[in-house]
């Protein structure tokens, strides 16, 4: 057992404890204990000194990390601890782990879950940290700003789930200055249950998204809106970000209204659902939008028979990909 190098214990729901007799696996690189019922990682951890890919996602019973266990893996390269069901997870001390990963001179690729504000701090004070992480999700925040002034690369995956983010002026940072693409490599935004949100102006920052999920923001009246910035119509911004966009996915948002102002071409748009959503009467679509490249758009008959388009070409080039909810 000495010579084991890869150890995947992943979905083992029995698997509530992991045995101090783990450090003894001196040659261990790969170690996933991802979605079982472990309550608390043990010490012996830290002898795995060539370990290199440590997955912890999905670990919604994980209540203690032990002080210098992350810190002790020197070859560490690959961490990540990453779901927005980890209710548990505000009792954790993610700041102490944040800290600890950031000490680590390997590391190039983090996935984190973040419960409060001392967290978000963390990352927002530390350039290694913005640089390395490739998923994050912010969960069960009572007050969030979404700093637009960093420089986060890696960042693919973005989820913000239960958080009271507010107006737009909650996503700029010092004094609203225009950050140019932050997120320039999110590919992936999820944002649910937040009921102070009202709009999603700040993701013309990530001109890469290729899926956008949206649920449960009752306040949430537009997605890009009005905006413009000086020199730059809203339709230009619209059409420059949306085009790499592949899926649209909205659910009970009863107060939007907009997706965006005026027409985008979509040229990479797959597929639109929308549920629950019935003050949206308006696709930005005309007959060349998403031409060679929309498979579906999903709704309820009733919201379907009350869309209103451009004109009936319109209507009539999309009534072929309308699929009933």
């Amino acid at each position: 057992m000495h010579a084991l190098a890869v150890l995947d214990l992943s979905y083992n729901l029995d698997l509530v404890k992991l045995p101090e007799a783990i450090g003894k696996l001196i040659n261990l690189c790969y170690l996933n204990l991802s979605n079982t019922r472990i309550g608390q990682l043990p010490t012996g951890i830290t002898y795995l000194k060539n370990l290199k890919i440590l997955r912890l996602d999905g670990m919604r019973y994980l209540a203690f990390v032990p002080c210098q266990v992350i810190s002790s893996l020197s070859s560490l390269q690959v961490f990540s601890w990453f779901s927005t069901e980890l209710v548990e997870l505000h009792y954790v001390d993610s700041t102490s782990v944040l800290a600890e990963l950031e000490s680590l001179e390997n590391i190039h690729d983090i996935s984190v879950t973040l419960c409060n504000v001392d967290a978000v701090n963390r990352v927002k004070s530390s350039p290694k940290l913005q640089s390395c992480i490739k998923r994050l999700a912010v969960v069960l925040m009572a007050s969030f700003l979404l700093p637009l002034d960093l420089r986060m690369d890696h960042l693919e995956t973005l989820e913000i789930d239960r958080c009271s983010l507010e107006s737009k002026n909650d996503y700029f940072g010092d004094q609203g200055r225009t950050r140019t693409y932050c997120f320039r490599n999110l590919r992936h935004l999820s944002v649910k249950t937040c009921p102070c949100m009202t709009d999603l102006k700040w993701i013309r920052y990530a001109p890469n998204l290729q899926f956008l999920y949206v649920s449960y923001c009752p306040r949430l009246s537009e997605i890009i809106g009005t905006y413009e910035s000086p020199g730059t119509s809203e339709i230009e911004e619209s059409q420059d970000f949306f085009s790499n966009l592949m899926v649209i996915d909205l659910r009970h948002l009863p107060s939007l209204t907009s997706i965006c102002c005026g027409v985008v071409p979509f040229p990479s748009l797959q597929t639109i659902s929308v549920n629950g959503c019935p003050s949206l009467r308006k696709l930005p679509l005309n007959s060349g939008s998403a031409k060679n490249s929309l498979n579906a758009i999903r709704g309820s008959r009733e919201w379907w028979d009350r869309l209103e388009w451009e004109d009936e070409d319109t209507r009539n080039v999309f009534a072929s990909k309308f699929l009933e909810l």
